[in-house]
């Protein structure tokens, strides 16, 4: 089996599904929906609604080493992140 290539960043990538893991929350980045859902990990800041997901107003940036900036339609209107550490594609196959 190839050894996956590590993805450094999503710039230009405009579809996909996308587990973006930060130094305290995990979040579902779905391109193809225009959704993003936040999944806290246990050092994580507490939401109001946690574990919703949210339509998209834009595709976002995310960069590895960088904090991730989120514009979701909400009353927020923002969702900020600590620093991205990975970034993996998600499968059809490991959605199911």
């Amino acid at each position: 089996m190839k050894k996956q290539a590590k993805i450094l960043h999503l710039a230009g990538v405009v579809t996909g599904r996308w587990l973006v893991r930060t130094e305290h929350s995990e979040y579902v980045l779905d391109l193809d929906a225009m959704t993003v859902t936040r999944i806290a990990g246990k050092k994580a800041n507490r939401w109001h609604d946690e574990d919703v997901t949210y339509t998209l107003r834009s595709v976002p940036v995310v960069e590895v080493g960088m904090p991730m900036t989120v514009l979701v339609y909400h009353e927020d209107s923002a969702v900020y992140s600590t620093r991205v550490k990975h970034i993996d594609p998600i499968y059809f196959d490991e959605a199911a």
